[in-house]
């Protein structure tokens, strides 16, 4: 019953919707187009195939000739054994071409079937295809199939010869498909009853009928148009002309009476349509043209319904149906949700879409989902390929209990050195001997230590009340009624005011310690730890960060496999090594890079905003919307992302017990108090503006300066989980924070290779020298991830691992106040996510703007 009143619903939705899309100026166009005569193409079609149903009597019969005339072989699909015979003798011995035939009735599924398989089996191309078949009946007739006739003939047959063809006509050069329409489709005036395509439930009329089944034509070519776009292959469908055929001819005797005594006094030669499919299928004029609807060879727009585009992916799947046809198209899917990346914040969203009971598609451009979370197993050396652990953020562990996900999770305690001083990091207490450290490197600088401390302190304070309570959007504040009003609503003013203090501290790390940090060495060890102009706020906040770091015991990828698997256990759907390539906004609709097409009701886009506003297609939509991306696209393509990451990974023939004696397995290490100064800045820079005219050697010597006072973050997975790597060996993994721009220079000028392995070497000479004296001799194996290689494995523009720069203006919402305000794109069936939707970004924030969206499309 429901189902029935959601029909009748909808039905009447369509009415209402098409009724305000008919124009009279379309009548008008018509009925001047009816008037003119056909372009005519001069242009020979020499040992071409041409395929044409019917053919055998009048359009079908005309055209064929038409095209044997001008050169090209003819192959017939007809019902009629004897007349195929004629017309292949009077076509070869006329034309001098080859012509033959394949028998069927096209109102027969099994005869449909039959013919779509010789055609796939030719071994040459077909350059043209003609769908002329047709038939018109007074008196429903249902084929063997069950089916309505008309219906059949006009239109199914054509569906299925086109969707078993895709294949063969895709891996050709070119191919053109011509379907022989009518203006009587606009007989079908609101759309098709696909709840009644037999007419069992309504009076059966010749012309609704035949309306209905043309009208059905024409949405499937909206979607073969689709199907087959950037292949070479075009496919539109073309109105005859008021022109004499055979077609009524078994309606009896009283119907080709008044045919012939009224009806064909008023029409015209057929001849005029033979020239018009001619010129459709050989003229260089029509030959990039697709998906359009002509009068003779005059463009022409149909109905309203003919355009409908949900209505035509609504018959596309109704006509699988009917010709047992794979229930799952190979080309075109429909979802109710499809989330673009595969990391964080696309399988936050995409389980929550599943969870609400929605159809939903992730695709992912790598083998796995995570991103940057991710781990991978190399001669038995576990590494983490991103992210070295987790911090909570009163995000990731109410995310999980909302989901039931159990992961084992062990501390992932961390050290801070300077030098050969390393401080292990147990408590707040720590930070005390933190200043000692500062103090016995800097002991003139006392008041400056002083001031960073007290800095720390008041973030930190700002950090318990910001993630001092789990996260309310992953709770029923509805039934959870204590946690709303025990936690939740004293929680919230102390919230407020401490934001307000917060955004105090927007300022750039390096400004606000410069107010009394004058010892430009001490900055430097405290601020190369960050990104360059992190906020204050989020860089001091580090000393509260080291004290809620986790480590999922099997490494980090755990959290992305368990995400994945719970995301497949609520029966989403995921599709892998796959790349979205081009964004249909106004279709509603995204194409992977074999041109695959999938429909959505609305797309979370969790990849790379660059990327998103360079392929999205906005034509069609409302000028206001199009203007605000197009704004929005402008000031995004024109910001940057921040600075990215070089990792180096080596398995080293040492035992863990070695490494664990200096340090814990999250070590911050700066070798030289020195601090890097300008050797990050502006002698970087000057390589960049000069790199064309600097010597090689120049560069290295840079380098060398830069691995000898940079800060790195070492991580030993073994000593959080001894299993993760084999027995008496250790696996590390050395990271600082890396120009992408000096890297894609690097490999532009052709020697990246050799680049790499001289870092590679430094880094090795620099750590030995100075924290673990025993490393260089003892590394097995060795291997790098540089920012190019982050930007091909995530397609993160400049290879940024937390988005934007905080050097340049943020296009994105960077207030945690506003962060529900982040999802929103120009565009309202589209929702972003992710380590771009928000500033700054990390493993919490995508996990939260991912939850975000998928609750925004669920209310919607």
């Amino acid at each position: 019953m429901d189902r029935k009143i959601k029909n009748k619903n909808k039905t009447k939705s369509r009415l209402f919707k098409y009724y305000r899309q008919y124009k009279w100026s379309n009548v008008y166009k018509m009925v001047k187009n009816n008037k003119l005569s056909p372009e005519i193409c001069n242009q020979r079609a020499e040992n071409k195939l041409v395929v044409i149903t019917g053919a055998t009597s009048g359009i079908g019969r005309l055209t064929a000739k038409k095209y044997a005339s001008m050169g090209a072989d003819i192959l017939c699909i007809n019902r009629n054994p004897e007349k195929s015979e004629k017309l292949k003798n009077e076509i070869e011995n006329e034309f001098n071409v080859d012509c033959k035939y394949i028998i069927a009735d096209l109102s027969i599924l099994k005869d449909i079937f039959n013919a779509a398989q010789q055609l796939n089996d030719l071994d040459r191309p077909i350059d043209t295809l003609i769908h002329n078949a047709g038939v018109y009946l007074t008196k429903k007739e249902v084929t063997p199939d069950n089916l309505e006739k008309v219906f059949a003939v006009h239109y199914l047959s054509s569906f299925v010869i086109n969707y078993l063809l895709v294949d063969k006509l895709k891996a050709q050069d070119k191919c053109r498909i011509i379907m022989v329409n009518s203006e009587g489709h606009r007989f079908a005036v609101w759309g098709l009853r696909l709840d009644d395509l037999n007419w069992n439930k309504r009076r059966y009329m010749g012309l609704k009928s035949y309306g209905s089944a043309k009208l059905a034509q024409l949405q499937s070519m909206l979607v073969f148009d689709d199907v087959f776009a950037n292949s070479g292959v075009t496919i539109n469908s073309m109105h005859p002309g008021a022109v004499k055929t055979e077609a009524g001819q078994d309606n009896g005797p009283i119907y080709r009476w008044f045919k012939e005594r009224f009806f064909e006094k008023r029409l015209k030669s057929a001849d005029i349509s033979a020239e018009a499919l001619y010129y459709l299928g050989e003229s260089k004029e029509v030959e990039n043209i697709s998906g359009k609807f002509f009068n003779l060879t005059k463009i022409e727009e149909p109905t309203p319904p003919a355009l409908d585009k949900e209505a035509a992916y609504e018959l596309w799947e109704k006509s699988l149906e009917l010709t047992e046809l794979p229930n799952e198209s190979p080309y075109i899917k429909n979802y109710d949700n499809i989330v673009v990346g595969g990391g964080m914040a696309g399988l936050t969203s995409a389980i929550y879409l599943a969870r609400a009971g929605r159809k939903v598609l992730l695709v992912e451009k790598n083998n796995e989902c995570g991103g940057l979370v991710n781990s991978f197993n190399r001669n038995g050396f576990h590494f983490d390929a991103g992210v070295r652990a987790l911090e909570d953020a009163g995000i990731i562990t109410p995310m999980l209990n909302d989901l039931g996900i159990d992961i084992e999770f062990v501390k992932s305690p961390v050290s801070v050195g300077l030098e050969k001083e390393v401080l292990k990091i147990t408590d707040i207490n720590s930070l005390e001997d933190y200043r000692k450290m500062l103090e016995k490197f800097y002991p003139e600088r006392k008041d400056e230590i002083d001031g960073l401390i007290k800095a720390i302190r008041k973030i930190m304070k700002h950090m318990d009340v910001l993630y001092g309570i789990e996260n309310p959007l992953f709770k029923d504040i509805k039934k959870d009624r204590q946690f709303l009003f025990k936690v939740l609503l004293p929680w919230f003013p102390r919230f407020l005011l401490t934001i307000g203090k917060i955004n105090k501290m927007n300022t750039p790390v390096e400004d606000y310690l410069g107010q009394f940090i004058k010892d430009p060495s001490l900055l430097d060890i405290i601020t190369q730890h960050f990104f360059k102009n992190t906020p204050a706020f989020f860089a001091l906040s580090y000393f509260s960060l080291y004290l809620d770091y986790f480590y999922p015991k099997q490494g980090v990828g755990k959290l992305a496999e368990a995400l994945t698997n719970k995301f497949l256990e609520l029966g989403g759907e995921l599709k892998t090594n796959t790349t979205i390539t081009r964004v249909l906004a106004k279709d509603l609709r995204v194409a992977d890079q074999k041109n695959n097409l999938y429909n959505y009701k609305q797309l979370i886009w969790a990849g790379d905003l660059k990327t998103f506003y360079k392929i999205t297609d906005i034509e069609g939509l409302e000028p206001k919307t199009k203007q605000k991306f197009k704004e929005k696209k402008h000031e995004v393509l024109q910001s940057r992302g921040t600075d990215s990451v070089y990792s180096l990974f080596m398995q080293v023939d040492q035992p863990l017990e070695k490494f664990g004696e200096i340090a814990e397995g999250h070590f911050f290490y700066t070798p030289s108090k020195k601090g890097l100064g300008e050797t990050h800045r502006k002698e970087l820079k000057t390589i960049l503006d000069n790199f064309d005219r600097i010597d090689k050697k120049e560069i290295i010597a840079w380098l060398k300066k830069f691995t000898e006072l940079n800060t790195y973050e070492i991580s030993i997975p073994g000593l959080k989980n001894p299993s993760l790597v084999p027995e008496g060996k250790t696996g590390l993994i050395i990271s600082f924070l890396a120009e992408y721009d000096l890297f894609k220079k690097v490999e532009e000028a052709g020697w990246y290779d050799e680049f790499v392995e001289k870092l590679e070497e430094l880094i090795i000479e620099t750590i030995n020298n100075s924290i673990y004296p025993f490393l260089k001799g003892n590394v097995m194996d060795r291997f790098s991830f540089s920012p190019l290689s982050i930007e091909k494995r995530t397609g993160s523009s400049e290879g940024s691992i937390v988005g934007w720069s905080f050097e340049n203006p943020i296009p994105v919402v960077n207030k945690i106040q506003l962060s529900d305000k982040s999802v929103f794109t120009p565009i309202d069936t589209i929702y972003q996510a992710g380590q771009w939707a928000a500033s700054p970004a990390g493993v919490p924030m995508s996990i939260l703007t991912g939850k975000l969206a998928a609750d925004k499309a669920i209310k919607r």
